[in-house]
């Protein structure tokens, strides 16, 4: 399938991770490499294996940035290969959308020197104010990316939803035979 960015077959993939080789978190990840080179889903776990160790590396590289410059970069880095508009319109909301967040995150290196080296948390908290104060929104209803605690997508309809640490059996949580008594 090509570089990380190439489409992956999503049921593929899905029946890969959960059926084949489990994934649950962290190190499953790594099981990817063992399937046999003849195997059928062999050049997909490649390509998913190569794909999630590319973004967890990019992911590090901004939590390890020392300088807000360096943070910029990075997540500016991340933007530009994970978030590619498709169209290269310029009216195109999306592509709108990627500019004006890429904009964001070029400003971060203006706190150089300002604010307190940068943290992981530091990092969302500056670029969730700066889109907070934007007099327009980045995204429409029908296209965005939301990122928040759980409780948020309470209610709310999308297409796909991502819930990062989640594992089988923990969420949804199980429910008790009897759910009056604790």
């Amino acid at each position: 399938y090509g570089t990380p960015l190439a489409a992956l077959p999503l049921r593929r993939v899905e029946r890969l991770t959960r059926a084949r080789i489990k994934i649950v978190g962290g190190s499953d990840w790594e099981r990817l490499t063992e399937l046999d080179p003849e195997d059928r889903d062999a050049n997909v776990a490649t390509a998913l294996h190569s794909l999630v160790t590319t973004l967890r590396d990019d992911l590090n590289a901004v939590a390890n940035a020392a300088t807000w410059s360096e943070a910029s970069r990075c997540v500016i880095d991340v933007l530009g290969r994970y978030f590619d508009s498709r169209s290269k319109h310029s009216d195109d909301p999306t592509t709108n959308d990627l500019r004006a967040l890429t904009t964001i995150c070029l400003e971060l290196g203006e706190l150089d020197g300002i604010a307190p080296p940068p943290t992981l948390s530091g990092i969302v908290n500056a670029i969730s104010v700066r889109i907070n104060a934007l007099p327009e929104t980045i995204g429409t209803t029908t296209s965005a990316v939301t990122v928040g605690p759980i409780v948020a997508g309470a209610g709310r309809d999308f297409d796909v939803c991502i819930v990062v640490g989640a594992a089988e059996g923990i969420l949804p949580a199980t429910r008790r035979e009897d759910p009056l008594l604790p």
